[in-house]
């Protein structure tokens, strides 16, 4: 479209905002440029949403209809809560993290209690 919009008979003069003759029209080269520009469009309008199709469908359904096929978010988690508690997943081990060495425990516990400074060590 670029290429078509410098090649236009006419363009919008950036001072006065008003319409004055390109000085780098081309009929062929604009009519070439704009086949080229439709031809990619047309192209490339599948991956475009939404689809013509899609507003049709959507327009068409009937406030009962759309209403049947909304599932509330709540029961849909309350299914999954219940599906998890049947098959024992809620109760499996939880992951620990990693264990602090013995000493360096009791190194901080006979020192000094300092306030913590939330760097995360224990010194």
């Amino acid at each position: 479209m670029a290429m078509a919009a410098h090649y236009q008979p006419e363009v919008t003069d950036p001072n006065t905002s008003e319409k004055v003759t390109n000085p780098d029209f081309n009929e062929e080269r604009y009519a070439y440029w704009l086949t080229a520009a439709r031809e990619a469009n047309k192209a490339a309008a599948p991956y475009f949403t939404p689809t013509l199709r899609s507003v049709l469908f959507g327009g068409a359904l009937g406030a009962a209809d759309s209403q049947a096929k909304i599932a509330d978010p709540r029961q849909t988690m309350v299914q999954l809560y219940l599906g998890m508690r049947r098959r024992g997943e809620l109760t499996a081990k939880v992951i620990e993290g990693p264990k602090v060495a013995k000493a360096v425990v009791d190194e901080v516990l006979e020192g000094e209690i300092v306030e913590d400074d939330a760097d995360g060590t224990l010194t």
